[in-house]
This record gives C-alpha cells, sequence and structure tokens, in this order.
C-alpha cells in the first residue's frame, strides 16, 4: 500500500477484503480462515472489479466513496431542480440542498471520502429513488431500478429498508409496476442469496 496506516480502522479491511475477491480468495468461510467485515460483499466486489483496470489502493476505494457522494449530491440536486420548475431560481433551492448535504460531513465522522461502504450506499438507493419517481416510467428505467435496488442491497444490507420504502411509493402510484419491481427485485435478490450461500458452502449466511 502507499500509505502506512489507515484514516480510519476499516479501510485496510475494505481494501483486503476487495483484494481476496480480486485475487479468487474466498470471503466467506470458516471463522478460523478469515473473518470477513459484517457487510455484504458489493462494495468489495465493485472495489475488485475496478482494480482490474487501476490499482487496488487507498486513492483508488477514497475515489470510489467520493465519486459516489458527488453522484448522491447530482441526484439531489436535480431533483430539487425538477420539483422547482417554473420557478425563475430553482438553481438556488438546488445549490442549498447540495450544500446541506456537504454541511453534514464533519458531523457523521468525515467518512464521506474514506474507504468505506456508506457514500456508495447511499448513492445507489439514492439513483434507484430517482429512477422509480421521477420521468418517464417505462419499462427500461424498472429494469434499471431492480438491479439499483438489488445491488443497494448488497452494498449495506440496512438498505433493504430503503428498497421496501421505494417499492411501496411505486406501488402507490402505479400497482402493476410496483408489484413487478418487488417481484423482480426479490427474484434477482433472492438468485444472488442462493448463488452465495452455494459458493460459500452456507458460509455467507452465518
Amino acid at each position: 500500500w502507499d500509505y502506512p496506516a489507515d484514516i480510519e480502522w476499516i479501510e485496510g479491511n475494505m481494501l483486503y477484503e476487495a483484494y481476496r475477491i480480486r485475487h479468487w480468495q474466498p470471503l466467506f468461510g470458516p471463522p478460523a480462515d478469515y473473518m470477513p467485515n459484517h457487510y455484504a460483499p458489493g462494495h468489495a466486489a465493485t472495489l475488485a472489479l475496478l482494480a482490474c483496470v487501476f490499482r487496488l489502493d487507498y486513492p483508488l476505494g477514497r475515489l470510489l466513496s467520493i465519486g459516489s457522494f458527488l453522484v448522491g449530491c447530482g441526484v439531489l440536486g436535480r431533483t430539487v431542480w425538477r420539483h422547482w420548475e417554473g420557478f425563475r431560481f430553482r438553481a438556488v433551492p438546488a445549490v442549498i440542498a447540495i450544500a446541506f448535504a456537504c454541511a453534514a460531513y464533519p458531523r457523521i465522522g468525515q467518512w464521506y471520502d474514506l474507504v468505506r461502504i456508506d457514500s456508495l450506499a447511499l448513492a445507489v438507493i439514492l439513483l434507484g429513488a430517482y429512477l422509480a419517481s421521477e420521468g418517464a416510467q417505462t419499462n427500461r428505467r424498472l429494469y434499471a431500478t431492480t438491479l439499483l435496488l438489488v445491488y443497494a442491497v448488497y452494498v449495506k444490507q440496512t438498505n433493504v429498508f430503503f428498497a421496501l420504502w421505494i417499492i411501496g411509493f411505486t406501488f402507490s402510484r402505479d400497482r402493476r409496476r410496483g408489484a413487478l419491481l418487488l417481484l423482480g427485485t426479490v427474484a434477482v435478490g433472492g438468485l444472488a442469496l442462493v448463488a452465495l450461500l452455494a459458493s460459500t458452502r452456507g458460509w455467507y449466511g452465518y
């Protein structure tokens, strides 16, 4: 690594998990072999995939978090921009919304730019919410929303509550689309869970 120590305790752990995936080493197995972090493998798998092109190190992990935070800010600003349509100075509330997100940086332990799962988890679930609620609801958007919700849950398990809220919101607007989103998310997420359990001989569930 380029740095002698983590800025926060979890950084090295997350990079090491990505390293294990990148080198086809088991992540979930008997405790005597390796004890993984208590997160789903989405973030580590994303880092491992990026490491196929870029060097796996602290800058890559931190840039993923920074980029994810910027995506989240973009979604937030775009949403406010759309809902203030007709207002001459609608850029002002959009900028204020983004400024509030940035102002939270020191209050939440300054982890927007660390090698952590949180920024990616927020960005993905915000993208899913945006696709489910804004603009023309096409089948392509439905498929994309399904994949984003599953990905969000496998980045951070607590995103399941946001995913359920998004599905419920979609159902309240269009029962057919809401039902399809629910069935698709459960089906794809279930297949991913079965694959993880099978490939780890049940240790992922443990």
